[in-house]
């Protein structure tokens, strides 16, 4: 599931990429709004992959925070990597679908839409990690998430949780970012200046 947000950003950048708003035909623009919506519901997926260190409980009956089972320690870094694998897709959909918006649209949308998009993310995980709700129930149950997100607004415990989950994908995203763009400007300025 977390592919699916890769994938639609990328087709919808192949087939828009390269025009403007008033540009498109209308029929192009509903696309474009659907294919939208479709990578919006589906993107807390790449996310969610986070959490999927929860999952060494269930590996483990005499597990605790000092030790792991003999028989399944392998699990420690099987979920460590399986959880890594969102860092590239959770980067990759939304600095892609950034850009887009901002050649579709204005400049500006490329920088303040991760900064809507980050906290609704964190949000979409917790539905699925606490509520237990999929990307195709805002099809089957609207009012039901409706509800369940404004509990979240509601009750203390929630929106601490909320407000974790919200400030932490900031943290990976902006900070990644950062660290992958000096890491690459390093290296490069590293071999210009040897070279000079």
């Amino acid at each position: 599931l977390a592919l699916i947000p890769c994938a639609v950003v990328y087709g919808m950048a192949r087939g828009y990429g390269q025009k403007k708003w008033m540009s498109l035909s209308a029929l192009e623009r509903v696309g474009f709004v659907l294919f939208f919506l479709f990578w919006f519901f589906f993107f807390p997926n790449t996310a969610y992959l986070f959490t999927l260190v929860r999952h060494l409980l269930d590996h483990c009956a005499d597990y605790g925070i000092e030790r792991v089972c003999r028989e399944e320690s392998w699990m420690v870094m099987f979920f460590f990597l399986y959880g890594l694998i969102g860092l590239p897709t959770f980067l990759y959909a939304l600095k892609k679908m950034s850009a887009l918006l901002g050649h579709v649209f204005h400049p500006k949308v490329r920088v303040y839409f991760p900064i809507i998009m980050i906290p609704l993310t964190g949000l979409g995980v917790l539905f699925g990690l606490i509520d237990r709700l999929n990307s195709w129930d805002i099809v089957q149950k609207p009012w039901t998430i409706f509800q369940i997100g404004l509990s979240y607004l509601q009750d203390p415990s929630k929106f601490l949780n909320f407000v974790v989950y919200a400030i932490m994908l900031v943290l990976i995203y902006y900070g990644m970012g950062f660290l992958l763009r000096n890491i690459f400007h390093d290296d490069s300025g590293a071999c210009h200046h040897s070279g000079a």
